[in-house]
């Protein structure tokens, strides 16, 4: 029950942005970083770090994105054909309890 219920918190707390990334907290900052030198730390992409690049794209959360990715194949429909905005809204929007506690885990163990 425990596991469930800090599940649901990170997932609740990365849909409402009271999370960890760069993007977020680099607007708490003083004085504050500018949006786009919010680089991710976790990779050399340079890339800024926020929601997408963080569930979807980040080098640095590969091997915890791997079951995240099994379980979206097998709710959304051709996902590893979609664009990344495409892939992080079906997973972000997906009812599915067997794919909301894989994103759940996801973000535990990325350390969103």
């Amino acid at each position: 029950m425990q596991q469930s219920r800090k599940v649901l918190t990170k997932i609740a707390r990365f849909r409402t942005s009271s999370h960890s990334l760069k993007i977020e907290t680099g607007r708490h900052h003083k004085p504050i970083i500018p949006a786009p030198n919010r680089i991710c730390e976790k990779c050399t992409s340079n890339f800024v770090e926020d929601e997408i690049h963080c569930l979807i794209v980040c080098p640095g959360n590969e091997q915890h994105r791997v079951n995240l990715f099994l379980n979206a194949t097998k709710f959304i429909n051709n996902f590893l054909s979609l664009d990344d905005i495409t892939k992080f809204t079906a997973i972000m929007t997906n009812k599915e309890p067997d794919l909301l506690s894989s994103l759940g885990k996801f973000l535990l163990q990325a350390d969103v």
